[in-house]
């Protein structure tokens, strides 16, 4: 299993003042290409606006150097403040982390009169060496400016963020959740009772984030229900059965989003039981509630009228260190070593060497080198001393022969045990350096030994010695190795965080796949295609997930069965895709033929178009599509407005429409303003339909019905198509734009272009994406860049500031293709697929309303 972690930088570089004309005003919904075979998407309601954004130029390049010396004269007098080098540490952070960063620069020369310097993301003035609390959003570039009446320098160093890995889990009945990079939480599973947090009563197989929050430090996953500290406080959400969630609402009323429990700011753990919760808070006092039928709550009182909604004080004293919640029983050590039960204890699982119920904690033995416990259905188990491993009670207990005992019972020699976790069914541990053991009931594959055996005595777990945590729940286990999350046993709830139903025996990775390879982004959907899968997300009111109906989604959801998908192409409210045997399919809105199917009407999942199988690119704009098949020959369908269709006439075609006699095409993008690119084997590129902006690129504002060439003697390896503009890399690596505010060569100039103009100096572009008013690109062995308009942080750099020049995108260069859409983009870096902008339709697959910073999808 490969983890991908991005190798990190410090870039300096000067950038010297300069006056640039401002950008004209962007606000159109535009639509997008992915730069490849796959189009991007167009907004219907586009109307006439102009696409906005600046100048795709790249300025300085950001590989460049800190400031040199001043050339100027060394005679006395006011001196400019040059600065040498500028840092800002740590280089290296978790995405959205609060982090304190420390800022330190230098002069190349003792400037006169002392210079003010103040550094930008709204830290304001700063002396060398000063630290900051910010909170980062990814890779991020600070500005720092120093000036005098003598004049002024600039300089910029970045700070990067490394993929966030899971650092946390907790697995409960039917339900899992765990934290992810700096505090980010996910729940998945089931979720009738509103367990996952969400907002809803929807289930999840995928992890959920549960709100923008990023400073979660522990969670617990109970049955029904969860709970989780963050900043201190904690929050309980999910079913209310005898008032477990502590927030002393009506009893039985469940919750679906974190409510506060109390107003205290100390606690520091949680543990969720079956039907009550405990935690720890202040200097170590512990306080639980929910229900006390047999004490479990552990302030000395028994009954079946004293379930507490509120927290209750457990004990008096305050050196409570962990704590443990089980079905009626609860288990913790102190700090003084010594562990305690109390609650139900029929089958000996307070391990007094009694079956009477205890309400007050109740010492364990006289042993006082209890290191961690775990406290699971019927049973409880605890390492001690060295790293010794006991367990009691009733089940499984792992010597290969006792199934029940009241007092401790040593499991197998070993002392290298650090960690155990226990359920109903089945116990877990890790030994050593990190090996992870289970044993017990296994009908569910739980144990994850890749079978359903009962297993007497602790089974190893696969091969590897990396894991770091592990959790159990009923038929099921999670645990964390190299920031990885897998889970197995029973999915039939979605409890694994898998699409996969019925039950896996053996551990599988949870999200963040890396095995995309390919995205397309519709005007306010995205689908891409994962392991020859095919998977879409977003607004679905024509149909364009494919997924049979006309809901929305907001997370990846797989389209059909089928595994031999190749690539995809998004438009405006239609998509279309290329399998490996080289049929083409085409879904959503078909309401002028762009489905090509041979006649209107919604497309609800993937159609197939045609019987040929010889289809080699395709793509699709507003309302029209166009695919290359055969030995290279231009179809194109649906709407004929604005010419768009390119067969010179204005009827709509139902079904693909041969374009011309040119046999060598190899490449169609659409627009989302009613115009179409393609590109011939030689490089010549073309562009037909609406040429109001000159996104036609002939040379004129003309509408063209036939592909024409570009007003240029450039030669073309990729294009992209926006909502009124298009770009293009050239076989010589350099970039060139036309139509609304494609800009003008360097100068930064953002005004509407009817001829292809380059942008920037750099002969290393490749992959191209263009949207509503912004462009993305790939640069080099992989980094990415985007310029425009950025009002939905679409451009990913952290702001939501327009840039007229071209900024980098984090500090990867392992990026493998971009595509944008109408206010968002996407793109795969090392097999990971990532998504940016807007998020008003669920087009991220983050569910989080929008994102400034790629961040990762499942």
């Amino acid at each position: 299993m490969r983890r991908f972690v991005l190798a990190l930088a410090l870039v300096v570089l000067v950038v010297p003042a300069c006056s640039c004309d401002t950008p004209a005003s962007i606000d159109d919904a535009g639509t997008s290409d992915d730069g490849g075979a796959r189009d991007g998407g167009a907004d219907a309601d586009a109307g006439e606006q102009q696409d906005g954004g600046g100048d795709l130029d790249a300025g300085a390049d950001d590989d460049a150097g800190g400031g040199g010396e001043d050339a100027g004269p060394t005679d006395a007098g006011p001196t400019a403040p040059v600065i040498a080098q500028f840092t800002a540490t740590p280089s290296t952070v978790d995405l959205q982390a609060p982090t304190s960063v420390t800022w330190s620069w230098s002069y190349a020369t003792l400037p006169s009169p002392t210079p003010s310097c103040t550094i930008d993301q709204g830290v304001g003035a700063a002396a060398s060496g000063a630290s900051t609390q910010v909170t980062l959003l990814g890779d991020t570039t600070f500005t720092l400016t120093c000036a005098s009446s003598a004049g002024s320098d600039t300089a910029t160093a970045q700070v990067g963020t490394a993929i966030r890995s899971w650092t946390q889990v907790s697995a409960g009945s039917l339900h899992a959740c765990g934290l992810k990079g700096a505090g980010e939480l996910f729940c998945w599973g089931d979720n009738a009772n509103g367990a996952l947090g969400t907002g809803t009563f929807d289930d999840g197989i995928y992890p959920l984030r549960v709100g923008l929050a990023a400073d979660w430090t522990s969670i617990a996953a109970g049955t029904g229900h969860s709970c989780g500290i963050r900043g201190g406080e904690l929050y309980c959400w999910g079913a209310n059965t005898h008032g477990k969630l502590g927030v002393g609402i009506a009893v039985g009323v469940p919750t679906w989003v974190p409510l506060r429990v109390g107003g205290d700011s100390d606690w520091t753990s949680v543990t969720a039981g079956e039907n009550h919760t405990c935690g720890i808070k202040g200097g170590g006092e512990l306080w639980c509630w929910g229900m006390n039928w047999f004490g479990q709550l552990g302030d000395s009182s028994i009954g079946t009228q004293e379930d507490k909604d509120v927290p209750v004080r457990a004990g008096g004293d305050s050196d409570w260190t962990s704590v443990v919640a089980s079905t009626w029983h609860t288990c913790g050590t102190k700090g003084t070593g010594e562990l305690y039960c109390w609650g139900f204890n029929s089958f000996g699982q307070i391990g007094d060497n009694s079956t009477s119920h205890k309400s007050v904690p109740t010492q364990v033995g006289v042993d006082a080198d209890w290191r961690a416990a775990a406290a699971g259905g019927d049973m409880s188990c605890a390492v001690k001393g060295a790293g010794e491993l006991f367990c009691w009670g009733t089940g499984e207990l792992g010597d290969g022969a006792t199934y029940l005992s009241r007092v401790p019972l040593r499991v197998g020699s070993a002392t290298d045990w650090s960690r155990v976790a226990a359920a109903p069914t089945h116990i877990c541990g890790v030994r050593g350096v990190g090996e992870l053991y289970c044993w017990g009931g296994n009908n569910s594959g739980q144990l994850g030994d890749d079978s359903v055996a009962l297993r007497r005595t602790p089974t190893r777990v696969g091969s590897l010695d990396t894991w770091s945590q592990v959790d159990v729940g009923y038929q099921l286990s999670c645990g964390i190795h190299d920031g990885e999350l897998d889970c197995w046993g029973n999915n039939g709830e979605g409890q694994l965080g898998l699409d996969t139903p019925g039950y896996a025996t053996a551990p599988e990775r949870v999200g963040v796949d890396s095995d995309w390879s390919a995205v397309a982004a519709g005007a306010r959907f995205t689908c891409g295609v994962k392991s020859g899968e095919l998977w879409c997300w977003g607004e679905n009111a024509a149909g364009q997930l494919g997924s049979g109906d006309r809901v929305p989604l907001a997370e990846p959801a797989r389209v059909g069965a089928a595994s031999d998908w190749a690539s995809v192409s998004a438009g405006a409210l239609t998509a279309c895709a290329v399998t490996t045997q080289r049929e083409l399919w085409c879904w959503g809105d078909n309401g002028f033929g762009q489905g090509g199917v041979g006649s209107p009407g919604p497309l609800l999942v993937p159609t197939r178009v045609g019987t040929d199988s010889d289809w080699t690119a395709v793509g699709v704009g507003l309302w029209v599509s166009c695919g290359v098949k055969g030995v290279g020959e231009l179809y194109c369908w649906g709407s004929a407005s604005n010419g768009a269709l390119g067969d010179g006439t204005d009827v709509n075609k139902p079904s693909p429409t041969r374009i011309g006699s040119d046999d060598d095409w190899i490449e169609v993008v659409g627009g989302g303003h009613w115009f179409m690119c393609g590109r011939r084997a030689g490089g010549e590129a073309f562009c037909w339909g609406n040429g109001a902006f000159g996104q036609v690129g002939d040379g004129s504002t003309q509408q063209r019905n036939v592909p024409t060439a570009l007003d240029t003697a450039k030669l073309f390896s990729s294009l992209a198509a926006g909502q009124a503009h298009a770009c293009g890399t050239t076989t010589d690596g350099e970039l060139y734009c036309w139509g609304a505010n494609a800009g003008i060569g360097a100068s930064g100039n953002a005004i509407p272009a009817q001829s292809p103009v380059p942008v920037g100096l750099e002969t290393d572009w490749g992959v191209l994406g263009a949207g509503s008013g912004f462009t993305c690109g790939l640069r080099g062995p992989g980094a990415l860049y985007c310029r425009g308009a950025n009002d939905y942080g679409q451009l990913g750099t952290g702001s939501r500031d327009a840039a007229v020049y071209a900024v980098r995108v984090g500090l990867g260069d392992d990026w493998q293709d971009v595509a944008a859409g109408t206010l968002h983009a996407c793109g795969v870096r090392a097999g990971a697929l990532f998504c940016w902008g807007s998020d008003a339709s669920g087009q991220l697959g983050v569910g989080r309303g929008w994102v400034q910073v790629p961040s990762r999808v499942w």
